[in-house]
Parts: C-alpha cells; sequence; structure tokens
C-alpha cells in the first residue's frame, strides 16, 4: 500500500510560554499503516511536560507507544492496542500528577480523536474514535464516512450561539468565543466525552470503555481504491465541499494545494464572521491511503 503524500500545518497559535507555533495534530506514516490524531485543546489546568500544551503531550505519547508497538507487532489488535496505549498514558499521567501534587478535573484531561488504519494480510483494518473524517470508496463505487457526528453536531450549537452573542453585541464570532456563555458551554460540550449519554461523544482519552464504542470497519484491501482522512481543521467546507466532492478533489497531487487554499480563506477572515469557526485557524492534518498491490 502507499500512504502519502501526508500534511500536517500548524494552526500558527503561538505559545505564551515559549513563543513557538502550537501543532496539537499529528500524523505518522509506517510500513503498513497510518495514523492520525486531533489533540483537543486544553480548557485549563497545569502542564502535564514543560514546553508542550497537554494535547500535544497526549498526542505525542499515544502516538510514540501506537507507532512503537505496530512497529513490534504488526498484526496486533487494534483494540488490545488502543486500550494498551490508554492504560500507558494513564499511568504515565499519574506520577506526573504524584511527582508534582497536583489533579487533573475531568474536563482538564486530556483528549484526541484519532484514525488508525492497518494493512495485514490482505486486510484492512480502520479504527476511529472522534470527529476526524474518515472517506472510503470502494473498487464498486460505495462511499463511506466515518466521524463521530455528534461532536460535530455539539461544536455547531455553540458556533450558532457564537452568532447570537456577537450580533447581540456587536462583537465579532471569535470575540464571542472568549464570552463567559460560551466558555461554560465548552466546558459541558467536553463533559460529555465518553460519557454514554444520547448526546455524548467517544474520544480517545483515558477512558478505557471508548475502546468498545470505537467505530470499526475490517476491508479486504483488494476491494479499496482509496481513502482519504483528516482532521476537522482541514475544513473543506470553507471550500464549498462536502464529504464526496472533497474525496474526489483530493489526490496525492492536490492535497496541499486544497490545505493551501483553506489556511489562505481563514487568514482573510481572522474575525471568524465569514466562516464561523472557534479560532482563525485551526492545525491541519491528513493523509490518503491507496492501496498498491504490486509490494504485496
Amino acid at each position: 500500500m502507499i500512504v502519502g503524500p501526508t500534511i500536517c500545518i500548524s494552526g500558527g497559535i503561538i505559545d505564551k510560554e515559549d513563543a513557538r507555533e502550537i501543532n496539537e495534530d499529528l500524523v505518522i506514516k509506517g510500513k503498513n499503516y497510518a495514523i492520525l490524531m486531533d489533540g483537543a485543546t486544553g480548557l485549563g489546568g497545569p502542564r502535564l511536560e514543560k514546553g508542550l500544551t497537554n494535547a500535544e503531550w497526549f498526542v505525542k505519547t499515544c502516538g510514540t507507544f501506537l507507532q512503537e508497538n505496530l512497529n513490534k507487532s504488526p498484526d496486533i489488535d487494534l483494540s488490545v492496542l488502543i486500550r494498551n496505549c490508554i492504560i500507558y498514558a494513564k499511568e504515565k499521567i499519574k506520577e506526573i500528577e504524584n511527582e508534582r501534587n497536583f489533579s487533573l478535573q475531568p474536563h482538564e484531561e486530556p483528549s484526541s480523536t484519532i484514525i488508525l488504519i492497518r494493512e495485514f494480510n490482505g486486510k484492512t483494518d480502520i479504527l476511529t474514535l472522534g470527529d476526524s473524517v474518515t472517506m472510503i470508496k470502494t473498487k464498486d463505487k460505495k462511499f463511506t464516512v466515518l466521524r463521530d457526528f455528534n461532536l460535530s453536531k455539539l461544536d455547531n450549537l455553540t458556533l450558532n450561539k457564537m452568532q447570537e452573542i456577537a450580533k447581540e453585541r456587536d462583537i465579532s464570532i471569535i470575540e464571542a468565543r472568549y464570552e463567559d456563555e460560551i466558555k461554560a458551554q465548552l466546558i459541558n460540550n467536553r463533559n460529555k466525552k465518553n460519557s454514554g449519554k444520547p448526546d455524548g461523544y467517544w474520544i480517545l482519552s483515558l477512558n478505557e470503555k471508548i475502546v468498545e464504542n470505537a467505530k470499526q470497519l475490517h476491508i479486504p484491501s483488494n476491494t479499496i481504491e482509496k481513502i482519504v482522512c483528516v482532521s476537522d481543521g482541514f475544513n473543506y467546507n470553507i471550500l464549498g465541499l462536502n464529504e464526496e466532492e472533497f474525496f474526489e478533489k483530493c489526490l496525492p497531487y492536490t492535497i496541499n494545494t486544497l490545505a493551501n487554499k483553506i489556511t489562505e480563506l481563514e487568514e482573510l477572515d481572522s474575525n471568524c464572521n465569514n466562516y464561523p469557526r472557534f479560532k482563525k485557524r485551526d492545525d491541519c492534518s491528513g493523509f490518503i491511503w491507496i492501496p498498491d498491490f504490486k509490494h504485496h
């Protein structure tokens, strides 16, 4: 199989602690696998490691664990792998909390979307959690989208509220993001993660119950035409495209152009008034998966 090219662009937000660009997305490409993670931006709480936001720490810690274990055991059951990863991250956080005498509150605990694709012995396994988007087209032209739409719905409800506040108070949408009502709503949304509530959502975090709620597909590799995976920062809606339209346009030689066009439109809309969103630019990541049986 071929994975490439990959893309992982920072949203350009500068870390106040050390004046560097933050990037809470991560893309890893292995011999027979690919991983995309989009860490959830923190809503407060002490940092787990100097020089990293907690979302960056989480995707780095989990990404490294997953990569090492997939390299060592290329046919490992993905549910077992994710469960082991959660246990590992939980132990690391507990060590830090004990060492520095603090405890993260539930809404402060790090979390991340994840898309994990692995090919082995003619079968392609896909595991996803969160609202990063996996678009799959098989050779019979069937088109499938994997995404936790509950999380997208919560975000859209909050964005609608931000637009109302912006209009009522004659402020920009990006200014409305920092109003007390919106901060409270974002914390309320975050507390719905892995809750099992009808309007809740499942995302990679410190809760082992997520494993049984991950979306998983197992597809014969020779039936796959193409898979495109992107974080929500790869905001193709800004381009006026739905999932299937974006999928058709997203090719190995166009993925960078599409990402750059999104960045350009977001920069021109720095107050987020034309394209309502939570920040001027989000981290933007993605990869294209194309089977190639010449190597099998």
